[in-house]
C-alpha cells in the first residue's frame, strides 16, 4: 500500500477511535452534573472510561510526532494538530486524576468545596469535549495535504 494511502487509513482509524471515546466524556459530564453522591466505584469507572479517551489521543500524538512515518506533504502541516493533541492529552490526564480523587475529596470537606471541585471537573470535561472540534479540523487539514 502506498505511504499516503496508509497514512489516510491510519488517520481515519484515529478519527473513528476518538469519536467512539467521546461518549465517555459526555457520560462523565452527565453523571457528575446530575448525581449528588458519586461512590468510589463510579469514580474509578469514570476515570477508566476517560483513559479510553486519552489513549487514542496519545497514540495519535506519537504517530504525528514521528515525521519519518508521515507523507512528506503532511510533515510540515502537522504542528498545529500536535499542539492541540498535546493539550488534550494533558487535560485528559488532569480530569482522570481529579475523577480518581473525587470520592476522597467528597468526604470531610464542606459542601461548597465539593461543589467547586465538581464544577472544576465539569469545566475540564467541557474543555476536553471542545477539543474535539479542533482535532477534527486538524485532521481535515492533514487529509487535505495528503495526496489521494
Amino acid at each position: 500500500m502506498e505511504p499516503s494511502s496508509t497514512f489516510r487509513q491510519e488517520i481515519q482509524n484515529q478519527r473513528k477511535n476518538f469519536r467512539q471515546a467521546q461518549e465517555s466524556i459526555t457520560y462523565a459530564h452527565m453523571l457528575i452534573s446530575k448525581e449528588k453522591n458519586i461512590g468510589p466505584g463510579q469514580c474509578a469507572r469514570l476515570a477508566q472510561s476517560l483513559r479510553r479517551v486519552e489513549e487514542p489521543l496519545r497514540h495519535f500524538h506519537e504517530m504525528l510526532d514521528t515525521p519519518d512515518l508521515l507523507p512528506p506533504s503532511v510533515q510540515a502541516h502537522r504542528h498545529p494538530l500536535l499542539f492541540i493533541l498535546d493539550s488534550a492529552c494533558i487535560l485528559a490526564q488532569e480530569v482522570i486524576f481529579n475523577l480518581s480523587s473525587l470520592y476522597q475529596n467528597s468526604h470531610g470537606n464542606p459542601d461548597y468545596e465539593i461543589y467547586l471541585y465538581r464544577k472544576d471537573i465539569l469545566h475540564q470535561l467541557e474543555n476536553l469535549d471542545q477539543k474535539r472540534d479542533a482535532i477534527e479540523h486538524g485532521i481535515e487539514c492533514l487529509l487535505f495535504q495528503c495526496p489521494h
